[in-house]
């Protein structure tokens, strides 16, 4: 039996040869009446041995596209603040203690600039924003802190938490910091294991933090 007769067993029927593009095309290559493949639909349950590779592709696609920018329109700060409620969702911390909720209300505030950056990432093909990152001045001269640095489940795997980290160093570097610090707790392996291979070491405590076993690291620019 041809795979085409076996469609029709299943299905009842033959659909056109253009499959449907949902099942085959990422939504970023819809166009309408087009598709990029032309093979009859079969079975589900041989779909494993059935399909040719370009399909396998498409469900796989290769690393989305994204942008780094700083937030600086009114709809930028408010996806900040999505992604700022979003992040502390996930630590399941309560961060009262750093004045969480006058952050967001004021935002950028501490993160504006001259003496600080909020950046903001977005999927290049929807402008989805997927990630962000600040700096804020420390006290003392010289030294300006990394905040937020935060990545949706959907920019995940893109690169796009190193992306900003290296745009953060690089804000921070223009605006003439000598050094960059930031905090990190000891079950975000993944992100110490980024800011170590950016050059980060470990130092001792710059403020008296309330989370047990916080860890201190910092950049020499």
């Amino acid at each position: 039996m041809s795979t085409r007769e076996a469609g029709a067993n299943v299905y009842g029927s033959i659909l056109p040869s253009c499959v449907h593009r949902a099942f085959l095309v990422s939504p970023r290559s819809l166009l309408p009446n087009k598709c990029i493949f032309d093979i009859p639909l079969v079975p589900l349950h041989a779909a494993s041995i059935a399909t040719p590779r370009s399909v396998m592709a498409e469900r796989n696609p290769s690393p989305k596209a994204f942008t780094v920018n700083e937030a600086s329109t009114p709809d930028d700060i408010a996806a900040v603040e999505i992604l700022f409620k979003a992040y502390t969702k996930w630590l399941h911390l309560d961060l009262t203690f750093q004045g969480f909720a006058d952050e967001l209300a004021s935002l950028p505030g501490k993160y504006a600039p001259p003496n600080g950056a909020l950046l903001l990432a977005r999927l290049a093909s929807f402008d989805e924003a997927i990630g962000c990152v600040a700096i804020r001045p420390l006290s003392g001269g010289g030294f300006c802190e990394i905040k937020r640095l935060y990545v949706t489940f959907a920019g995940r795997g893109t690169g796009v938490g190193k992306a900003l980290a290296v745009a953060a160093i690089d804000q921070a570097r223009q605006i003439g910091y000598k050094a960059v610090r930031l905090d990190t707790l000891p079950s975000m392996s993944a992100a110490r294991a980024l800011y170590e291979s950016l050059g980060f070491t470990e130092i001792g405590p710059y403020y008296e933090s309330p989370l047990e076993g916080t860890i201190f690291l910092e950049l020499i620019l």
